[in-house]
């Protein structure tokens, strides 16, 4: 009996964690919601120690982006209360105004986002290709394409880089 009531404990202290980070998370995001549009801001929700999504953000800024940066143990709460399909997820979620950025998307690519302005959720680069920003592994380039996702799942290539 000892047991089954640990166990409860521990998954009831599991959910209060990951139900208070994803709070802190959503409010961070909510929080800076204005300043994305009127400063670039990007908000990005990444694990504590991905070397890949350091690198990426430092490819944001150094594209004119200013980033704020929250470490959270699992990034796929805030991608589906983002509303971006699990099967296009990566290691990282952010908000640039309205938009969700999945992965690896070239800051080339937001900012086209932001002068455009279609109706969508946001951009992804599914998984982690070797050669998208913050992958670059020497001169290997795996092709990849950055997909434009809507409000039903549904997808559009947006930009394909070889």
């Amino acid at each position: 009996m000892a047991t089954v009531a640990t166990n409860i404990d521990t998954a009831m202290q599991r959910r209060t964690y990951l139900g208070g980070v994803l709070g802190a998370a959503l409010s961070f995001w909510q929080g800076s919601a204005h300043a994305h549009s009127e400063h670039n801001l990007v908000s990005v929700w990444k694990t504590p120690n991905c070397g890949c999504c350091k690198a990426w953000i430092v490819h944001l800024q150094a594209n004119g982006f200013k980033v704020i940066a929250a470490d959270v143990p699992d990034t796929a709460p805030i991608r589906q209360d983002l509303k971006m399909p699990a099967a296009l997820g990566s290691c990282h979620t952010a908000m640039l105004e309205d938009y969700v950025i999945e992965g690896h998307v070239p800051a080339r690519e937001m900012k086209r986002l932001l002068r455009e302005r279609p109706q969508a959720i946001g951009l992804t680069v599914p998984a982690m290709p070797i050669g998208s920003p913050g992958m670059e592994m020497g001169n290997k380039k795996d092709p990849f394409k950055v997909l434009l996702v809507f409000e039903n799942g549904s997808t559009r290539v947006y930009q394909t880089y070889s």
